[in-house]
């Protein structure tokens, strides 16, 4: 192949000195030597510099730009817009590596083909192990236009997922719109995002079937690093394929549903960092609210029901922690939290009752999971063992669990809940009838009955409920005896004459109605 193109390649160097010799010997040694070779120096500190400087002065293909201090950030772009001079441009981080013939296939795939970018495969190597792995590579050559492209990008989008791993047409890298990316500083994604913005400009997009990148994995890269902007970048990623994908009208169901799929991945990976990572319970709270509130979030996971439980163990571990932690956590950002994951039992978390959700973890994951019945049943189970009666007011919390309108919802006496624990279950499933038997059984007795008043007011609402008129009769009556019985003369009064206009007659009422009058 004819030497007369040139090519710009660029590698960003920060503290990478024992990698750093591998990257820079497989592009001077490539096959294909017309190319010139900018490097940035982003403030390294760890001997690199000395090592960038040598290489150098070895090689003039090398132009070696020096910053003094190191930024976060891409800084290669907008250098290789304004110095570059090659044709053709790729970029290399200073921790990866190519293979010896990158440069010779990729150039003569992308002439041959007439494509606007080249794209190839990539090894992945890991770090800690020592093992290698195909991370992404096709059978055979694709050749689409951009709108091709877009209507199969489920099916190739981790081959634009990076800026590496392509060679690239100059003046279409020195037009794109890249600052509306860089500018925003975003923390995760930025090269897929730029990629993407490339890509924008391009008619035809090549993919080769070689496999010539090697792409390094450290166990605690940069990508395992929280970030209160990662989740931001997320969706920032999410709306930039959007746009891509309208932009081609490509944007079909599903591609729409696989989508969704990566977000949730994405947030997935944004939330087992945040779970790893050295922020308080209280920082990690606030961040889990902000994602999970996100209206993107409730987007994603509509008829997701599947893909959820893929990020939701992280959210999960991370809001039990803050309930265990026994700090004192602000209940409004956990109530802000907790609500998209348990819309229905969100509304039972109170200051007084935080603890107790931090004291019986059991309790605590029913309460994530939005299970408001096994709630109920577990609650239950404390007020009948007599458990965290005295330090929470367990009547309150099972109170919230009804329905306001209900008879059950007019029940929060603990000793009640406990004494005629069967009566309340039954109240809560408004199965009344059952309700109205154990009541009557009870009252026939003659036993003393705990609250008695009260326990009229319940048989006598669920006889009318059901229209039992024979129970609702009898509840009266009942009620009138108590009242006669605690001398409660005036009440009794009022319930007799409420007989009598209803037109019932009985023995026992004429006995009331001769002992008050």
């Amino acid at each position: 192949m004819s030497e007369s193109i040139k090519i710009t390649v660029c590698t960003q160097v920060y503290n990478s000195k024992p990698y750093l010799e591998e990257c820079l010997n497989s592009v001077l040694n490539q096959t294909y030597k017309n190319f010139e070779y900018i490097i940035l120096d982003n403030g390294c500190t760890d001997g690199s510099q000395d090592i960038l400087k040598e290489y150098a002065q070895r090689d003039p293909r090398i132009k070696l730009i020096r910053f003094e201090k190191n930024r976060n950030e891409i800084r290669w772009i907008p250098i290789v817009s304004k110095e570059g001079t090659g044709k053709y441009v790729s970029n290399l981080d200073s921790d990866d590596w190519w293979e010896l013939d990158y440069l010779e296939q990729l150039l003569g795939f992308l002439e041959k083909n007439n494509v606007d970018i080249a794209l190839t495969g990539t090894w992945a190597y890991y770090q800690g192990s020592h093992t290698t792995q195909i991370m992404r590579k096709l059978e055979s050559p694709l050749i689409l236009t951009q709108t091709q492209f877009a209507q199969s990008y489920q099916n190739v989008w981790t081959f634009p997922s990076t800026l590496w791993a392509s060679l690239m047409k100059m003046d279409i890298f020195k037009t794109a719109d890249f600052e509306s990316i860089l500018k925003a500083k975003y923390d995760y994604g930025v090269d897929t995002m730029c990629m993407l913005k490339y890509l924008e400009q391009c008619r035809n997009i090549g993919i080769d079937s070689s496999v010539l990148q090697h792409y390094r994995f450290h166990p605690q890269g940069s990508s395992y690093i929280y970030n209160s902007r990662r989740f931001e970048s997320n969706v920032a990623y999410y709306n930039q394929i959007v746009f891509f994908l309208k932009a081609n009208q490509a944007l079909n169901p599903t591609q729409e549903k696989w989508l969704k799929q990566v977000h949730i991945s994405s947030m997935k990976s944004t939330l087992s960092v945040l779970k790893k990572s050295a922020l308080c319970k209280q920082e990690k709270l606030e961040e889990c609210a902000r994602i999970i509130s996100h209206p993107l979030t409730s987007i994603v996971l509509t008829n997701h029901c599947g893909e959820r439980e893929q990020w939701f163990t992280n959210i999960e571990e991370i809001l039990r922690d803050c309930f265990m932690a026994g700090e004192e956590l602000d209940i409004s950002s956990l109530k802000a939290a907790v609500k998209i994951l348990a819309p229905r039992c969100s509304d039972i978390l109170h200051p007084d009752n935080v603890s107790l959700f931090s004291k019986e973890p059991a309790l605590c994951k029913l309460l994530l999971r939005d299970d408001f019945d096994r709630i109920r049943s577990l609650v239950l189970d404390m007020v009948s063992k007599n458990q965290n009666t005295k330090q929470y007011d367990l009547g309150r919390l099972l109170q919230s669990l009804t329905p306001e309108r209900s008879l059950a919802h007019q029940v929060e006496d603990v000793r009640f809940i406990r004494k005629y624990r069967t009566i309340y279950e039954n109240l809560c499933r408004e199965e009344f009838i059952p309700v109205l038997d154990e009541m009557t059984e009870l009252l026939l007795e003659n036993e003393k009955i705990y609250n008695e008043e009260f326990f009229l007011s319940i048989y006598i609402s669920a006889a009318a409920l059901v229209e039992q008129v024979p129970a609702f009769l009898f509840g009266k009556t009942c009620l009138a005896r108590m009242y006669f019985r605690q001398q409660r003369n005036a009440d009794c009064q009022a319930v007799l004459k409420e007989l009598d206009e209803m037109g019932v007659e009985s023995e026992e009422i004429e006995q009331l109605k001769v002992h008050l009058y």
